[in-house]
């Protein structure tokens, strides 16, 4: 049995079957509390009492991707990407005030390996699926960097343990050790950009991520493992895109 209340009537007990029958009335006849039209193929819901036309005039700079159902809630989801090539996403249960990134499904969309959920720093096991940065530009690398610095108090006056991987296109995932040859080459490059960046006063001048358009630099007296890493993410996509193109051979007739 199910009580069903209808704006400011009294709720009414019904069966199971005669809810479910009920909800698939609902589906059949909602419109856009916008537009008040009903909802299409072309057209469909994408959040609550939200069609699609309606919300992306409201959200002018995405890109309707798809809408599926989440594995894990049941949910049905809307997918849009943004301008910075990330996935974000809308539930239809949820009034459409904002979108929700999802680095998973943008890791699927352009073709990269996940990155794992769980890491061991400290000798114990943290949980650090939703605690990844990603550094390179996903839009057209061939690599990316995941990037995650453990803040917990215990480090006070020393640097933060970082622990970071690369991510190829082409499936591999290797760990970034800073000791490798050459990796310290690619830190070495990058460390060089970054202290380039360095004004009279002393204060860096990092490159921010591109979602920052409004200001893509911003000023810091140290020079962060973040924003080593950054440029790090540029050297080893410099690198690659070295050691994978085609030479040019020169007919000497």
């Amino acid at each position: 049995m199910k009580e069903v209340k209808l704006n400011d009537q009294p709720a009414i007990c019904i069966t199971d079957e005669g809810y479910g029958a009920l909800l698939t009335l609902i589906k059949t006849y909602s419109v856009c509390r916008e537009c008040k039209s009903r909802y299409r193929e072309t057209n469909p819901e994408v959040a609550l009492n939200q069609c699609l036309e309606c919300f992306l005039r409201r959200n002018p700079s995405v890109r309707y991707i798809k809408t599926e159902v989440d594995e894990n809630s049941g949910e049905e989801l809307s997918l849009f990407l943004n301008p910075h090539g990330y996935i974000e996403y809308t539930r239809h249960s949820d009034e459409p005030l904002w979108l929700h990134r999802s680095i998973t499904r943008t890791l699927e969309y352009w073709h990269f390996p996940l990155p794992p959920k769980t890491i061991s720093i400290q000798e114990r096991e943290v949980n650090v699926e939703k605690l990844w940065h990603i550094f390179g530009d996903i839009q057209t690398a061939n690599v990316l960097v995941f990037y995650y610095e453990h803040y917990d108090g215990a480090s006070l006056g020393k640097p933060y343990p970082v622990v970071a991987y690369l991510t190829y296109k082409d499936g591999r995932f290797i760990l970034v050790d800073e000791n490798q040859e050459d990796m310290q080459a690619m830190f070495k490059k990058a460390r060089e950009k970054l202290e380039a960046t360095k004004d009279d006063r002393g204060n860096y001048h990092p490159k921010k991520p591109r979602e920052w358009h409004r200001n893509r630099y911003y000023a810091t007296s140290v020079m962060r493992n973040e924003d080593m890493y950054r440029y790090f993410a540029d050297e080893v996509n410099e690198a690659y895109t070295q050691a994978t193109s085609p030479t040019l051979e020169i007919d000497p007739s």
